[in-house]
């Protein structure tokens, strides 16, 4: 349950295009990166800044999570996969979605916070 949490702040905090409240949902050494682990954005401070850059953008597009499944693996760490969809603004650009896996972890207040989360590969439906 506590996963899903952690993917609905993140929802709202990235909806919001509030980069700083999208950081502070990871872990001190919490990563971004894409399926090859090519491009890896790392620290709070690395993501806060990855994610400036992506709401500054004029097309900047909203964002819906579908939790496909969250699995304990210890009592403090568990794995999330699902599908993000992304939205562009305006009618003329279709949504995209990427399938994605994340890994949380449980601070030590009982909160979950993401470690790492992975784009796996473009999961748009035709």
């Amino acid at each position: 349950a506590g996963g899903k949490q952690a993917a609905a702040d993140f929802v709202i905090a990235y909806n919001k295009k509030d980069a700083a409240a999208v950081a502070a949902l990871f872990t001190e050494n919490g990563e971004v990166s894409d399926l090859k682990g090519e491009d890896v954005i790392s620290g709070r401070a690395g993501i806060e800044a990855y994610y400036k850059d992506i709401f500054s953008a004029d097309d900047a597009p909203s964002l819906a999570v579908e939790v496909g499944s969250v699995r304990l693996v210890a009592p403090d760490l568990a794995i999330e996969d699902g599908t993000a969809h992304f939205t562009p603004p305006g009618e003329d650009e279709p949504a995209r979605s990427n399938s994605f896996t994340t890994v949380l972890r449980k601070d030590g207040n009982g909160a979950w916070q993401i470690a790492s989360t992975r784009t796996l590969g473009d999961a748009t439906s035709a």
